[in-house]
């Protein structure tokens, strides 16, 4: 897998780095769909972010210094499963954990994981789908090929390694560590980003903090019963726990981090010794991690819809312009055309960030898309019960939600236009 020399793996990094599609990255959300907070991560900081602790795990689990004292620990000498796992740890290529961290999100949506969701159920209706680690292989292929490089073999699978949502026979025999590394590192990196995200905006409160804190603790206790132990154990555990749960939250966003890797260190060199192949933090701190990301999806859900309403609108009125406009963006996808012409409008909108998508919804306030009826026909199919997925912008006899209609979007639009004039006159915000 990835047979390449270090000579060409530099050269990919560096065409990845300096490729547009990377640095659009900077200009797409990391998880929440429409923020304007210059402190919230975007999805160009969770990838550097991924680099730098897939690097610092792969160095935590080769620590020559742990091995030694795992293998003292063992009492025994390793039999021939154990030593080759443990010859995997001393035999990472940094370089290859580089590469695929560098590429396993260049192909993600704006507005974070919301727009991918609906590209999928937007396709689905023409018999395709969408997954962003699916189109990130497509955008590292397309790259690679403009500069007259050959796809590595294995690089597809290592890229989409690090969905769990991934149904991939290939990326499930995805046995080489590399791949693996970047998963546990891409993992605990949005879970301590999106956490850390939450609470600088101030949408994190001493209740939510609460609920957090109880729901850890009451975990502990399932592992306590799991194992069956007395009271008396239990009491420990949960004393335990809480307290690890209260150290942890005083630490800064780069300790959390370090934390969580030097744990993730001693476990899993401990997992490799006892002929165990899994890269994973300690079963406390898993479950820490865990209930942070659970925190953060309950406290996006309340805050967000609106946010991810307009965003629907956006994507929604965007892609049908582009669908009824083959002549018009024919050029502009042409990178995409051996696919169908659904899927092509969608990865032409995956190319753009934020910004730029808003900057042509806006400009589509002086130029309605054709054939409106038709549209609100296809925004009426879409309005199934079972999907769901813009149900709240159908107006038929009577109101759904909020009832947006083509003349909605189109008055949504100038409003929006007018709002980013009113800033950059210096008046006001935009209304959103």
């Amino acid at each position: 897998m990835i047979n390449c020399s270090r000579e060409e793996l530099e050269y990919m990094i560096d065409v990845i780095q300096e490729s547009k599609d990377f640095k659009k990255l900077s200009d797409k959300t990391q998880n929440f769909p429409d923020p304007k907070h210059q402190e919230v991560f975007t999805r160009q900081d969770h990838t550097l972010d991924v680099v730098a602790n897939a690097l610092k795990i792969a160095d935590a689990i080769s620590n020559e210094e742990k091995i030694i004292n795992a293998l003292n620990k063992k009492g025994r000498a390793l039999n021939e499963q154990e030593d080759l796992l443990l010859k995997k740890l001393r035999n990472i290529n940094e370089d290859k954990v580089r590469l695929i961290a560098f590429c396993h999100d260049i192909g993600h949506t704006p507005f974070g994981h919301h727009a991918e969701h609906f590209f999928d159920r937007l396709l689905k209706l023409f018999g395709s789908d969408f997954t962003h680690y699916q189109h990130s292989t497509r955008v590292v292929k397309n790259i690679f090929e403009s500069k007259g490089i050959r796809m590595p073999e294995g690089l597809g699978a290592a890229i989409e390694a690090h969905s769990s949502t991934s149904q991939s026979d290939e990326i499930k025999r995805t046995n080489h560590i590399e791949p693996h590394i970047v998963r546990r590192s891409d993992k605990i990196t949005y879970m301590i980003q999106d956490f850390d995200d939450m609470d600088r905006l101030g949408l994190f409160s001493d209740k939510d903090k609460e609920e957090l804190r109880n729901s850890y603790i009451a975990r502990a206790r399932e592992w306590v019963e799991e194992f069956g132990l007395d009271g008396d154990s239990m009491a420990k555990v949960e004393t335990d726990w809480a307290k690890q749960f209260d150290e942890f939250f005083s630490l800064t966003l780069d300790q959390k981090k370090a934390y969580v890797i030097d744990d993730i260190g001693t476990t899993t060199i401990s997992n490799y010794i006892n002929g165990k192949e899994k890269i994973e933090s300690s079963t406390k701190i898993k479950t820490l991690l865990e209930e942070m990301n659970a925190a953060t999806f309950r406290v996006i859900s309340r805050d967000e819809t609106k946010k991810e309403d307009k965003t629907n609108v956006i994507l929604l009125r965007l892609w049908w312009e582009i669908y009824n406009n083959q002549d018009k963006y024919k050029e502009k996808t042409e990178r995409w055309k051996d696919y169908t012409w659904e899927e092509r409008c969608v990865y032409y909108l995956c190319e753009h960030g934020v910004q730029e998508i808003e900057k042509m919804y806006q400009d589509l306030e002086e130029e309605r898309a054709p054939k409106d009826n038709e549209f609100k026909a296809f925004v009426r199919r879409l309005s199934d019960k079972k999907d769901k997925l813009v149900r709240k912008y159908v107006k038929e006899e009577r109101a759904i939600g909020k009832g947006y209609t083509i003349d909605v979007i189109q008055k949504d639009a100038n409003k929006r236009a007018k709002g980013i004039r009113d800033l950059q006159s210096g008046s006001k915000e935009i209304d959103r």
